[in-house]
């Protein structure tokens, strides 16, 4: 058994990566924009009844406009299925993305379906029909928001089988006065000038009326259940079918069904009332001086015994701001120990990861944890019991803060210019918007000037729409105003709020505003990577001499000089936490599997296989003479030169801006930026050499499960039978598995290079 080919035939401009997934160039016969969607059926072979929808046009700094069409079959959204077009002076360049294709037609939607009789699970609201991609091929689905609000899950319409879950997870008005700047001193960068308000009151506050900048205080933020008990939530959420009776009544599954229909909103960006939610309830801090001030929690000391502690007993210290009449909410532990003795002292001079700021309203909470174990069972369970509730008294002006309860007595100290969390998050968000000014002329995350809301002082509890664990940060990328969240830190991180944390946060919201990479498995990994290229360039552009390839250094990660380690991406978190290590190599070391999609595996490795993108974009911009064996089992030498991070970072935002889709692979991002590379610096430029050579150092060549290239029609294909998954040499001898080897192989009747 044979087969023929005739290598001459392989159209190498017509480049399919995977089923659905291509990158076409026209060099000759570019075919007019306005003609364009009706060769789509020449271009691929698609199911009936499909139609495209245009949804979006806009023209880049180099004046070619970008089209964007999504495909429908029988008046379903397929989604992710995306056609771009790239075009100059009416004519079509290129155009890439990923279509539903013919072969892999789901059946017929059954209208009397199990999913249409029973209707959406209990624990699901927001339901959407979607046909879907899964790996056994095109399905329709019900996408579902889940209960906590924290991923979007995919039920299949027949059997209700769960497809998959992807993650979510990016004063009433500022206040009036005049511009001015004051010095911060922040807790990374020393001190800082930022870029504040002067209030009628003559008090200074953290709002940058230039980039539009709002820092602010989260953790008043009130609960859905505050809302509810104040009568305040239909002034930010829409009512539904919830009546006033249900909330009297506490109907707690009628007010679940509420807030998961709040949560189905919010992710499909529909509810207008969330930036009145956050501008209403967050507050600025207001600050006297033209120096940033704080207090620091320096001690605590029990006052009586009459709290009965043993050996079982332990403290857990919270602080609660409250502001004006909304219910305070906490903050987070800032100790949690044992503490059984009367009359001892917690020293806090070391806590030094913990910033108090007093403000009106603001209380010491104190809650005694005891363990309770049972003799006959032996198991133990935990009695919370409050303690004291220690107010606060806002006064700048004094040296020291004694707040004396019926039980506890708390010490704080004052100092004057304090190092403080929030000058970092609110000057590293100016940098940051200064960089994608001056590089990209781009003004906010929309390019029309829209506020920035930087959130701080969130806890681990979920009370509302918004929330942020202490040992991170986040954007709430899908949802207007897209907030950033800051964690103070725990037990794994320093307050996260390093520069290249800033960028980082922003640059999600831009992605999602452009690209909506999903977040899991490869497109995740990029999702990722995007902004950890974005993180480090604004790092490099404020700080020139900064040698450095760290997202989060700066001694952010407790006991580690780095989260991530761009160069090395094997020595993230210096190499000492195996789960924390990035791979350097498609597939290589520490590759992280794909197709675990779950929270435990990183929602496929979201973090971890960004690596490969991260590692690239090192050589890209400076070029390495090295070994892969550190990367990959077999590595071989390599060696080139690089392009220095002014061309890579066009080159790399252009691809974010023009060419990437959703769905986008580490396959499909090579060809994106070589086309990138080819638009700003011509096709043959050393600029695109770059590119490749850093591809290909890094495992995503031509044949990374990538080139796969059509045959021409005639071609001859005698394997037993060419649509069957199973690999084949060219001479037909089927594989065991994958080619591990390059060459050229047959695989669904298609030569693919490896």
């Amino acid at each position: 058994m044979f087969v023929v080919v005739a290598l001459s035939t392989i159209i190498v401009e017509a480049q399919q990566l995977r089923d659905g997934h291509f990158f076409k160039t026209f060099n000759d016969g570019q075919p007019t924009a306005k003609a364009a969607p009706t060769l789509f059926n020449q271009w691929f072979t698609l199911p009936e009844e499909t139609e495209w929808r245009e949804v979006s046009r806009q023209t880049d700094n180099i004046g070619m406009e970008r089209i964007e069409y999504r495909q429908y079959v029988s008046g379903v959204e397929v989604e992710y299925s995306q056609v771009l077009l790239h075009v100059r002076d009416g004519r079509v360049q290129s155009a890439n993305g990923t279509v539903m294709e013919k072969k892999r037609t789901p059946a017929k939607l059954q209208r009397h379906s199990i999913m249409h009789r029973s209707g959406t699970p209990t624990d699901l609201l927001g339901r959407k029909l979607l046909i879907i991609d899964t790996d056994g091929g095109y399905r329709y689905a019900t996408m579902c928001i889940s209960a906590d609000g924290l991923y979007k899950v995919y039920h299949d319409v027949e059997t209700g089988e769960e497809l998959k879950r992807v993650s979510l997870i990016h004063c009433v008005n500022a206040p009036e006065g005049t511009s001015t700047t004051i010095t911060g001193k922040s807790i990374y960068s020393g001190d800082l000038p930022l870029d504040v308000t002067m209030g009628t009151d003559g008090m200074y506050y953290l709002y940058d009326q230039q980039r539009n900048i709002h820092t602010m205080v989260g953790a008043s933020l009130p609960g859905f259940e505050n809302l509810l008990k104040s009568g305040k939530a239909f002034d930010y959420f829409p009512r539904y079918d919830l009546t006033d009776e249900d909330i009297q009544n506490d109907n707690g599954e009628k007010i679940t069904d509420w807030v998961m229909q709040i949560y189905a909103d919010l992710n499909a960006n529909n509810l207008p009332g969330f930036e009145k939610y956050i501008t209403d309830n967050a507050f600025y801090i207001p600050n006297q001086d033209d120096t940033w001030t704080a207090y620091h929690l320096k001690s605590l000391t029990l006052s009586d015994n009459t709290l009965e502690l043993d050996e079982n007993s332990s403290l857990n210290v919270n602080i609660h701001y409250s502001h004006g009449t909304v219910e305070s909410t906490t903050y987070g532990i800032l100790w949690s120990g044992q503490f059984n003795e009367a009359n001892a002292s917690i020293d806090f001079a070391n806590l030094g990861k913990i910033v108090v700021i007093p403000n009106e309203g603001a209380t010491i909470v104190i809650t005694l944890v005891k363990n309770i174990t049972n003799e006959e069972t032996q198991t133990t369970t935990q009695s919370q019991q409050l303690v004291e509730i220690i107010p606060l008294a806002f006064s700048p002006n004094g040296t020291t803060l004694d707040a004396q309860g019926e039980h506890m007595m708390i010490h704080l100290e004052y100092e004057a210019n304090a190092a403080t969390p929030l000058a970092d998050i609110h000057w590293g968000m100016g940098r940051t918007v200064d960089f994608y000014k001056e590089k990209f002329d781009r003004d906010s995350y929309d390019d029309q000037h829209a506020p920035i809301y930087n959130l701080v002082y969130l806890d681990n509890v979920s009370r509302g729409p918004i929330r942020c664990v202490l040992d991170n940060a986040a954007a709430y990328a899908y949802c207007k105003p897209y907030p950033m969240v800051y964690g103070m830190g725990g037990t794994i991180m320093n307050p996260v709020v390093e520069l290249t944390v800033m960028a980082h946060e922003f640059t999600h919201i831009i992605t999602d505003q452009n690209v909506k990479l999903e977040y899991r498995g490869e497109s995740g990994a990029l999702n990722e990577s995007f902004s950890d290229i974005m993180g480090i360039s604004v790092k490099k552009w404020d700080n020139p001499s900064y040698e450095e390839w760290l997202i989060g250094g700066d001694g952010l990660a407790l006991g580690y000089s780095n989260i991530r380690n761009m160069k090395n991406p094997r020595m993230s978190m210096d190499g000492m936490v195996e789960s924390r290590r990035c791979p350097g190599y498609y597939q290589g070391y520490n590759w992280y599997d794909t197709n675990d999609t779950s929270s435990q595996n990183d929602h496929g490795g979201v973090h971890r296989n960004s690596g490969v993108q991260n590692r690239w974009y090192f050589l890209l911009c400076e070029g390495e003479s090295a070994d892969n064996s550190e990367f990959v089992d077999g590595g071989e030498p390599y060696s080139m030169t690089g392009i220095g991070m002014e061309k890579a970072l066009q080159i790399v935002y252009r691809t974010l801006m023009q060419y990437a889709t959703s769905q986008s692979q580490f396959a499909d991002i090579r060809l994106c930026h070589l086309q990138s590379a080819k638009d700003l610096y011509g096709d043959n430029s050393p600029e695109v050499a770059a590119v490749a050579k850093a591809w290909d150092v890094v495992g995503v060549t031509d044949g990374t499960e990538t080139g796969i290239v059509e045959v021409e029609a005639h071609a001859q294909l005698s394997t037993p039978n060419s649509q069957l998954s199973e690999w084949y040499t060219l001479d037909g001898r089927q594989l065991d598995g994958q080619p591990t080897t390059k060459g050229m192989y047959i695989h669904h009747g298609k030569i693919v290079v490896k």
